[in-house]
């Protein structure tokens, strides 16, 4: 039986989320602003709890590590390999924009092609684009930093639109998912879940390993 400890920090959401026996057990999910740092540890701390486990039950963490706000992935990033060092845990390491996509193809059935767009701000967004076929999300193309004019909109029926860069205002006219813009450590621990299925163990990382991504290398003070 895996069991999981899920991280998203990433955006101005903040979530922690348990998978085991298959399934997402326990969930705390907030739009936390600025407070990342003063609620992840004890939103961690509730979760293990209710689930009557501590970090050494654990199988492994699971981190979104970008792109995102700057201080918010530096903080699930820090918390995942504090907490992977004390219990002597591997971590897996997800693409913020990968786990959007799957929030994507779990809502919304029939959609072979993902375009995922987060608002970086400062007039740009975080861009990548996913295909799902036969049960396994592939790479269409890599995480990018762009401005919003420079997206290639896919108008074809199959392309599915999700993350919260689809509501700027020169790419509202587009449908997107907007329940789902953000995204949250229950999807992340679900996907990586599937991952593990597919391809095994090979997929952990030691602690040490784990790295942020942001895109851009100018990092503003307070993002």
């Amino acid at each position: 039986m895996t069991r999981l400890l899920a991280l998203d920090t990433s955006t101005e959401a903040c979530s922690v989320a348990l998978w085991a026996d298959g399934a997402v057990v326990e969930e705390i999910y907030e739009i936390a602003e600025r407070s990342h740092t003063q609620r992840l540890l004890p939103m961690i701390e509730t979760v293990l709890n209710d689930a009557g486990l501590q970090l050494g039950d654990l199988d492994g963490l699971v981190c979104t590590r970008g792109p995102g706000s700057f201080t918010g992935i530096r903080v699930g990033v820090s918390a995942a390999q504090g907490l992977a060092f004390a219990a002597e845990l591997p971590v897996l390491p997800l693409s913020t924009l990968a786990v959007l996509a799957w929030q994507g193809v779990q809502a919304e059935h029939g959609k072979e092609r993902w375009q995922v767009v987060m608002d970086a701000r400062m007039g740009e967004i975080y861009y990548a684009a996913y295909a799902w076929l036969n049960g396994k999300l592939t790479v269409l193309a890599d995480e990018q930093l762009l401005a919003p004019a420079e997206l290639d909109v896919w108008a074809d029926h199959t392309v599915g639109r999700i993350g919260a860069g689809w509501q700027l205002p020169i790419l509202a006219e587009h449908s997107s998912l907007v329940a789902l813009s953000l995204p949250r450590a229950a999807t992340a621990a679900a996907f990586a879940a599937h991952l593990l299925q597919q391809d095994g163990a090979a997929l952990w990382q030691p602690p040490d390993a784990l790295q942020p991504v942001y895109l851009r290398d100018q990092v503003t003070h307070g993002r």
